[in-house]
């Protein structure tokens, strides 16, 4: 913008550069001809001298007012340099996250992982993870990208505006990432945050246009058009998150709208501040709910089930043990603990077996879904166990009795974690 606009109008007419000072000089001339003062030109060409003129002074005017609106993009430069810091120190930690970091260590720095940040309420993820890059051509992507358009949004929206509506896209983006995966995936990256820059740009445009002069406004629109080109081409790639991409443009675009202020208005430093008052209320009025509505849909049941389910164990073992303190200093009989399986022990179980088909197992995640299949297990062989056992004191049988221990020790082993897991449903 600093260097002004080299552009050609439709009436076959070039201007030159925008000149400096308070002043605008303008040479017209036709492509191919002499240069010609305004005394030498017919009604025709004095009006488009007059023409581009105004254009080249609104141009001037638009340039200047940019120019002198924020001194340097201070937040732009600040969130470029935080990147990079965490990106240097994770590649100080371990080497290989120059190009491919480590799982465990991206979530040690902030990355977005749904099991932590859903179930841990560990909701500044939704924040951390926007500093956190996934190696070198990831952070180099979005860092230039970033230098380039961050530049020329804070200057339109001042610091304060652009700020807020930086870390709202990035909430958006981050939110829309939660509720739209099925399974947990690491996020991290500034792009969420970026795209809300461009969805703040492309509000800019439509809502500001009146006072955006011919030229500009044509750039901009070709650099958004292609832009939008590659966030198209972007959705191909499997693991790109363009959720996060789409969840940040929507709220870039919803936040620039609401904050847009003219960029020549005489009043602009008052009607920013009240556009950030605007900003600070709308953005937690989106974000909180959306917050809670992906906690409590996205939340896993496994803990509560997990809950019942030792309710329900604890209850079973306090019969138990009632029923053999009772008995104590007196010899089982085998009518008498026939019994007590028959309408205790096994009424017990079964109600502990019918919670496990209550649970919606698409909701639970990967390391979840393994400890519940070891449970399962654990359930479905006591129950055998028990069954076989009532078998063989009910017929005297030495084979259910000999089925029941095979039973009894198969849990045994699996608690000890010395089980065949080929008999372990966990398997795959």
């Amino acid at each position: 913008m600093e260097g002004g606009f080299h552009f050609a109008d439709s009436r076959g007419m070039e201007t030159g550069k925008i000149s400096g000072g308070s002043g605008v000089r303008t040479v017209l001339r036709f492509k191919g001809s002499r240069e010609m003062s305004t005394e030498e030109m017919n009604p025709e060409q004095s009006r488009n001298a007059a023409e581009n003129t105004a254009e080249m002074k609104a141009l001037e005017t638009y340039g200047a007012a940019l120019g002198r609106s924020i001194g340097r993009p201070w937040v732009t430069y600040g969130i470029i340099g935080v990147c990079v810091l965490i990106f240097v120190w994770m590649c100080v930690l371990d080497p290989n996250s120059f190009m491919n970091p480590d799982s465990e260590l991206l979530v040690r720095f902030g990355a977005d992982y749904s099991p932590i940040t859903i179930e841990a309420g560990q909701w500044w993820r939704l924040i951390t993870s926007g500093f956190v890059h996934i190696g070198i051509l990831h952070i180099l992507c979005n860092l230039y990208t970033l230098y380039g358009f961050g530049n020329l949004t804070e200057r339109i929206f001042g610091h304060s505006l652009f700020f807020l509506i930086y870390f709202g896209s990035l909430l958006t983006g981050s939110l829309l990432s939660l509720a739209m995966y099925s399974e947990p995936v690491i996020s991290g990256g500034a792009s969420g945050a970026i795209f809300g820059v461009f969805g703040a740009l492309a509000a800019y445009l439509l809502r500001m246009r009146s006072e955006i002069p011919g030229p500009v406004f044509k750039t901009l629109l070709e650099e958004l058009k292609s832009f939008a080109v590659g966030a198209l081409m972007l959705v191909f790639i499997a693991w790109v998150n363009n959720w996060a991409h789409l969840g940040g443009a929507l709220g870039g675009f919803v936040f620039g709208f609401a904050a847009a202020v003219p960029v020549c208005s005489p009043q602009r430093s008052r009607k920013i501040w009240q556009k950030a008052l605007i900003l600070l209320f709308l953005i937690p009025v989106i974000a909180v709910p959306a917050w809670f509505g992906v906690r409590n849909a996205k939340r896993s049941p496994f803990p509560e089930f997990v809950h019942r389910y030792e309710i329900l164990e604890n209850e079973m073992i306090a019969r138990s043990k009632e029923f053999f303190n009772r008995e104590k200093g007196e010899k089982i009989t085998g009518e008498a603990y026939l019994k007590f399986l028959e309408e205790q022990h096994l009424p017990d179980i079964q109600a502990m077996g019918k919670i496990f088909n209550e649970l919606p197992l698409e909701r639970l995640y990967p390391i979840e879904k393994k400890e519940f299949e070891k449970l399962r297990f654990f359930a479905e062989k006591r129950l055998e166990a028990v069954q076989f056992e009532i078998l063989g004191i009910r017929e005297n049988s030495e084979e259910y009795q000999r089925k029941a221990k095979e039973s009894y020790r198969a849990i045994e082993e699996m608690l000890k974690g010395n089980g065949d897991e080929s008999q372990s449903p966990e398997e795959g």
